[in-house]
């Protein structure tokens, strides 16, 4: 009777697991989507009645609710943790990415496509968004304290990764309370 219990419990856990592992996966999809084509994917899927944040709401909900119980019992270094793995997360695939990348900064802007060009000059460029889908949900449900580390963090190292003489700066994020996302763009420009 006893194993028949256990196994239930792991059928249990394994397909809630399976179950948040395929709404992760469509989430970043989703966003990724939305990244590359704008704000009109959401506006698609609208139309056709898909409700495009109940996967992220339950992914958002079951991963600060991790986190937050495991800042109960281990402190701020919880945080720290978060803050390493999103880095080097970025980075890498950043540096996944920079393959497909040439060596200016508009190759670079094309490929990190986030926003509207507000101004650019040969080695700077600043662009404005008000907001992707992760923040716009966390926003929602009040987690964008932990959110912010779990997705707007890694930018300076996607950036990097992409193209080691590039860094990009927060000036404004939307997952921080303020109007829009704003990132200053910088590239080293050799002056030989």
């Amino acid at each position: 009777m006893e194993n028949h219990i256990i196994e239930n419990e792991v059928k249990s856990l394994f397909c809630h697991e399976l179950y948040n592992f395929q709404v992760e996966r469509a989430t970043k999809i989703v966003e990724h989507l939305t990244t590359a084509l704008g704000d009109d994917v959401v506006k698609s899927i609208q139309e056709i009645n898909v409700d495009w944040k109940e996967p992220l709401k339950m992914y958002m909900e079951n991963t600060v609710m991790i986190i937050e119980k495991l800042k109960e019992l281990y402190g701020d270094k919880v945080i720290e943790i978060l803050k390493e793995h999103t880095a080097n997360d970025a980075l890498k695939r950043g540096q996944d990415m920079s393959a497909n990348t040439g060596a200016t900064l508009d190759d670079f802007l094309k490929i990190f496509g986030k926003g509207k060009l507000v101004c650019k000059s040969q080695s700077e460029a600043v662009l404005r968004c008000e907001g992707c889908l992760v923040s716009k949900v966390a926003r929602e449900l009040g987690v964008e304290n932990i959110m912010y580390y779990l997705h707007c963090y890694g930018d300076p190292y996607y950036a990097k990764g992409i193209n080691p003489n590039i860094s990009c700066k927060h000036n404004k994020t939307f997952m921080q309370g303020d109007d829009c996302c704003e990132y200053l763009i910088t590239m080293k420009v050799n002056k030989d």
